[in-house]
């Protein structure tokens, strides 16, 4: 039978947990506003919903955040296209 090993709590990291409050208030958005947002940017940025509403909490433009977000993709997806062809 294999062995189990289980990793130590302390080794594990963990992130901060996102104050949807405080990003509604900063943003000045619902949180069904909110929802949409931090959709889009966990998949156009290839994130998980957490680390995109910690990103959110972070930045002081949404627009303008989610405009760099969309050309960085657009330029991945190119990228990719350009190499398998």
């Amino acid at each position: 039978m294999p062995k189990i090993i289980r990793k130590k709590i302390q080794d594990i990291v963990e992130q901060k947990d996102p104050d949807v409050q405080a990003i509604c208030r900063k943003h000045g958005i619902g949180r069904h506003d909110l929802i949409h947002i931090a959709t889009t940017v966990a998949r156009t940025g290839e994130m998980t919903p957490k680390e995109a509403l910690i990103r959110l909490e972070e930045i002081d433009n949404i627009a303008e955040f989610i405009e760099k977000i969309k050309l960085k993709h657009a330029f991945n997806e190119a990228e990719a296209n350009k190499q398998s062809s």
